[in-house]
């Protein structure tokens, strides 16, 4: 599964692409989160078919709804560059006070195993774990995604994702479905001061992972362990708002996540 649902702005006036199979581009930025120290995304919009007249006439700083397009990433290890681009598909163009929406839901298998130092926690009671997930997106080989959660100790009416992925979405080909917001974080490589970013899914509302019943007999335990450790059906807690708490990213100084 690969549904997206987003508002973005062009940052570029729409423009044809000859070839195969002709399309129409469009660069575009999703806004930041309103909470947390993250940048705006930018993405490449492709549309191709009988939906590309939606996107031909658009010019520079629209502000379109894109329902159910689909996301995809790609990462260069050798030049270090990471590439996020959206399959379009609905197109809406709506003004400027249309509220900002940013769900992504992927359904794939784990790719990482998760060692204690991935537990990372924070003085301010932050802990935050990441995940890699392949996705086949109808293609020969899959699309890795990083994604990432986040919680706070003193705010035990939510989730504890990082926990539930620690223990239960730690090893390779462990299958699981997430929903979240794409984000993207930036910082200075330590050795070369380089700016370098890196976007990612950010599981922080309520239903955001779907466990398998394969996934459920993992016993791995995070190494410092909260008053309020989450179980699989903390994913069925109350309904709860996601609180303004200023986010804590991983430590700035690190090299971007491989895929």
């Amino acid at each position: 599964m690969n549904y997206v649902t987003l508002t973005v702005v062009t940052t570029e006036d729409a423009r044809r692409i000859e070839g195969r199979i002709p399309g129409v581009f469009c660069n575009v930025e999703v806004p930041p989160l309103p909470f947390g120290n993250y940048a705006p995304t930018q993405l490449e919009l492709k549309v191709w078919g009988k939906n590309q007249e939606q996107l031909a006439p658009i010019k520079k700083g629209t502000k379109l709804y894109l329902e159910e397009a689909e996301l995809y990433f790609s990462y260069d290890k050798e030049r270090r560059i990471q590439t996020n681009w959206l399959k379009g598909t609905n197109i809406l163009h709506v003004p400027p006070e249309f509220p900002n929406v940013n769900t992504v839901i992927l359904s794939g298998r784990c790719v990482n195993e998760l060692k204690e130092t991935d537990y990372r926690t924070s003085d301010k009671g932050f802990v935050s774990v990441r995940q890699s997930l392949a996705v086949t997106n109808k293609q020969d080989q899959p699309s890795y995604y990083n994604f990432k959660a986040l919680y706070n100790i003193k705010n035990n009416f939510r989730p504890n994702y990082p926990e539930l992925i620690f223990n239960f979405l730690n090893k390779p080909h462990i299958p699981a479905t997430i929903r979240g917001r794409i984000v993207t974080e930036t910082w200075n490589d330590k050795k070369t001061q380089e700016a370098r970013s890196s976007t990612m899914i950010l599981i922080a509302d309520k239903q955001g992972i779907t466990l398998n019943k394969s996934s459920t007999g993992s016993t791995f335990q995070p190494v410092k362990k909260q008053e309020s450790p989450a179980t699989p059906s903390s994913v069925e807690s109350p309904n709860w708002s996601l609180a303004p708490n200023p986010a804590v990213p991983t430590p700035a100084q690190e090299e971007a996540p491989a895929f």
